[in-house]
């Protein structure tokens, strides 16, 4: 048979395991929403090439992210006169998703 003492400890520890949880969302909340925020400098869209240095995938592999998955049903990226813009905010969420490192 446990003991009230022991229910406290359990308690304590738990509540403490929470705090750490929230602590750790929190600091990933903000450091995706500065990942993710545009300057106003910076565009909405980018190129294929610009989007290379944020995805560390190819050209040719984000022209296909592109094709596979338009922005208008929650994609990458939409297609105007001939050339693929890259919605810069996707990639910059998808970063460090295995299916980038591929």
């Amino acid at each position: 048979m446990t003991s009230d003492d022991d229910i406290v400890v359990a308690i304590q520890v738990h509540l403490r395991a929470v705090e750490i949880l929230e602590a750790d969302l929190q600091a990933r909340a903000r450091d995706r929403a500065r990942a993710t925020t545009a300057s106003d400098d910076e565009p909405v869209y980018i190129t294929p090439k610009q989007a290379t240095a944020i995805c560390g995938r190819s050209e040719s592999q984000v022209r296909r992210d592109c094709e596979l998955n338009p922005i208008d049903s929650g994609g990458f990226g939409l297609k105007g006169g001939g050339r693929w813009l890259v919605e810069r905010v996707r990639y910059t969420e998808m970063r460090g998703n295995a299916r980038f490192r591929r």
